[in-house]
């Protein structure tokens, strides 16, 4: 009978950690979206936005980013915000990102990396600017 007891207390413990484990991934997995809408006269032109993730991979996912209207500071530094969030959730150093055919409609779609830290580094486009962001400089846009 005790034996029976045992091993019927060692089955749910295993079940229970699997399924610890199966509902940890499953938060790890939701892909991130965020949207901003201002109220009508919050200011001259009030921000709508629109940002998700639409698949995810090893190394890189695939966001769309849509503006609706707004200051274009403000409504470029969400979409520079979305790109942050995602690459920090994969705990990347540095990424890059590159715009894509075949969005939704109204979208704009573009391929989120990860970059090797010596690549992001040195790297510099055709402007002498650095070619790839680094995480470290995202730290502004979450105080």
């Amino acid at each position: 009978m005790k034996s029976k007891l045992r091993v019927l207390q060692s089955a749910t413990a295993i079940f229970a950690v699997i399924g610890a484990a199966l509902l940890s991934g499953c938060v790890r997995c939701q892909l991130f979206s965020d949207s901003l809408i201002e109220p009508p006269g919050a200011r001259a032109k009030p921000i709508e936005v629109y940002f998700r993730e639409v698949e995810r991979n090893n190394g890189y996912s695939i966001t769309e980013y849509k503006i609706v209207s707004g200051p274009s500071v403000p409504v470029i530094m969400f979409g520079v915000r979305g790109n942050c969030t995602i690459a920090r959730r994969e705990n990347w150093s540095y990424f890059g990102s590159e715009k894509l055919d075949g969005a939704t409609p109204g979208w704009d779609r573009y391929r989120l990396f990860a970059v090797d830290a010596a690549k992001g580094q040195t790297e510099k486009d055709e402007g002498g600017r650095a070619k790839y962001f680094s995480v470290s400089d995202c730290a502004l846009l979450f105080r």
